[in-house]
This record gives structure tokens, sequence and C-alpha cells, in this order.
């Protein structure tokens, strides 16, 4: 479909107001497959990568005609893509380098993620292990006993039928950190954990309030074939961006950060989710500066959605998938999402396999 806004920049093509209609196609997974675009979108629902047309050609199938625009996907990189969409340029070129839309954590090997012990306020780093065999039975069954462990997306224990049939399974690049529902318990003072990147900077201080910090995750009951389903839980998110800083507030040592705390009620059969925050959401401890930033942490934990069934939270993974900053508010006539497309079924792109992508636009003359 194009875009309305594509239609904008298509009218400023064919009057020779800009020299570019469409240069770049890029790939998504925030999307329900199955969905139909409206053509008001103005960004994809989780842009994972954006790569340039390699190819432009005329394609006729029956009576119909098309033009095609095709781009290869990254050859070493795993994804799972339920949308697609094209692009104007590279990026918006009205947009300083720090506003720009750019993912800010992969949960790649590049990033040294850590995980953490919160006891009464004293923290405790620890390595997160990595699991690169069967992370549980051959049924599904995840049988890991710590809280916080990384492995493979396409970790056999993760491929069970009924879990894809379901469309459990995080999407992009084949890395995750798995989180337990028990790491955040926010409403006791027993120990809490999460995970934490240090040596990590983000200045967002630019950025305008409706400018939105997105969270991909998948959710992992623990054992498959029974009564687990999301609607049956609540899940409760933090993610801070921090400075090496502390104050007393109150008489109470606080580290100065920008934070963002959000709960989502899934529905039946959702067990992957974009959350979508806009910067205007953050809380911000006195004295806070994006300049100042060094490190950044994330906890879950999960209730019952109800508040009176029994404790669920050890019944639950929370794999983390990836976090990007989304520039919605720069504006700029030359530059859109021309196009937009949502796939029919999650189309996975294997690792080390070449994968082309193409595009098409209808033609139809009158």
């Amino acid at each position: 479909m194009i875009t309305n806004k594509g239609k904008d920049v298509l009218t400023k093509y064919l009057l020779g107001q800009t020299a570019t209609y469409a240069t770049y196609i890029s790939f998504g997974c925030g999307a329900t497959p199955g969905g139909t675009p409206t053509g008001n979108e103005t960004s994809m629902e989780f842009e994972m990568v954006r790569v340039p047309i390699s190819s432009r050609s005329l394609s006729k199938v029956g009576e119909n005609k098309f033009i095609s625009l095709a781009g290869e996907l990254p050859l070493t990189e795993h994804y799972k893509v339920t949308e697609v969409a094209v692009w104007s340029d590279s990026s918006n070129s009205l947009s300083s380098s720090n506003t720009d839309s750019r993912v800010l954590f992969a949960f790649d090997n590049a990033e040294n993620w850590q995980g953490y012990t919160n006891t009464n306020g004293i923290l405790e780093n620890y390595p997160i292990p990595f699991i690169n065999t069967a992370i549980g039975s051959e049924d599904g069954t995840i049988t890991q006993t710590e809280k916080i462990f990384a492995c493979n997306a396409t970790n056999a224990t993760l491929q069970t039928e009924e879990r894809t049939d379901e469309g459990q399974g995080v999407r992009f690049l084949d890395n995750t950190i798995m989180m337990r529902g028990d790491c955040w318990i926010y409403d006791t003072s027993e120990t809490s954990d999460g995970i934490r990147l240090q040596a990590f900077s983000a200045d967002l201080s630019n950025a305008a309030p409706d400018d939105e910090i997105r969270i991909a995750l998948g959710l992992y009951p623990v054992t498959i074939g029974k009564a687990d389903t999301p609607d049956e839980i609540n899940l409760r998110l933090r993610l801070r961006f921090l400075t090496e800083t502390s104050q007393l507030i109150n008489g109470v040592s606080q580290q100065i950060a920008a934070t963002l705390d959000v709960t989502i009620a899934p529905e039946a059969e959702e067990y992957y989710h974009i959350i979508r925050i806009p910067k205007s959401q953050f809380q911000f401890t006195t004295n806070f500066s994006w300049t100042d930033v060094t490190a950044a942490d994330i906890t879950v934990g999960i209730t019952p959605s109800d508040g009176v069934t029994q404790d669920l939270k050890t019944n639950w993974y929370v794999g983390i998938d990836a976090v990007r900053f989304e520039n919605l508010t720069t504006p700029n006539p030359l530059y859109a999402m021309v196009g937009y497309a949502i796939s029919d079924t999650i189309v996975e792109k294997f690792a080390n396999t070449n994968a082309y992508s193409e595009f098409r636009f209808g033609i139809d003359t009158q």
C-alpha cells in the first residue's frame, strides 16, 4: 500500500521537487500477521533493519502490472519478518544524530549485558549464563532454574510445534535474554533481579515528548499444553537510563536516572508485544541530565491478571528482544515511509542464508 505521506512525496517527485521517491526498504517484526494497513502509518511497528533497494523492475502477474522493488537482508543475521516498508531515504536528514530513529539495544553478543541482584539497595553484578544446549525437555517444557539466562531464539525447546503454532518466540536476531516473572517482586521487600548494561550512552535530550521508546518482547510459558495463556497475567517492566551519580532523597540514597515503568495486560493469544511509550512518560530524578547517562537496566515482574489466582511468577519467562527509539515528530516534507505492507504469516529468514524481499506497487491506468 502507498501511504498517505508516500502520495505526497510521489507528487513532489513527479513535479521535480525531490530527486528520490523510493531508495530504501526496511523489515520489521512488530505487526500482527494478517493485519491490514490503513495508509496513515508513518513508521513501522518495530523496524529491525533498513537496506538499500538493490533492484527495480516492472512485472506482470496475470492482467496486473507491478513496480517491483527488492532489497537483500543481511547474510549473517536471523529475522522473523511481519512487516515491510519502502522509504524515500535512509534516514530523516532534518533530525540530529542523537534524535534519529535507531535501535538502542539488540541484546546481541556485541552488547555486554550482565545480571544483577538487588538486596536491600546493594547491587551485585554477575555474568548472564548462555545456554547453548536445549533449555528444556523435548515436549517444550523449560527446565532451567536460573531466573535470568541467555539463549538462541532458535533453541530447540522454544521451537516446538505447539510453541510456534501459538506465535511464541522473539523475532529480532537470534539472541535473547530470558527473565523469569519473579525477577522484580515489587510488592514486597524481597531481593529482586534484573539486567544491566554498563559503558552505555543515550542522549535523548533533544527528542520531543511525543517521540517513543519501543520495547519488543516475547512471553514464554514454562510449560505448554496447559492453561497458561497470556491473558492470565499482567506484566510490569521497568527500563532505566542511569548516571554514575547518587543523591539523598528524604534520607534515602537514590541513583539519578530516567525511568520508564509500564504495565501491560496481554490478550489470550498475544505472546509477542511491542510496548510503545512516549518520552513524556519518563520519570526523572532531580538533577538528571541525558548527557550524563552511562548505563541502563531492565527488570520485569509478573502478577495474576485477576489479582487472586495462584502465584504465576515462576510460570513465565519474558524474552527481551530489542529496544528502539522512534522519532515521530521531526517534520521533513521530502522524507517518508512511502509504502507499507503486513505479511499474512511470520516470514523467517535464517542466519547465514541469502534472502531477498520484494515490495510491489500495483499500477492502474485510466
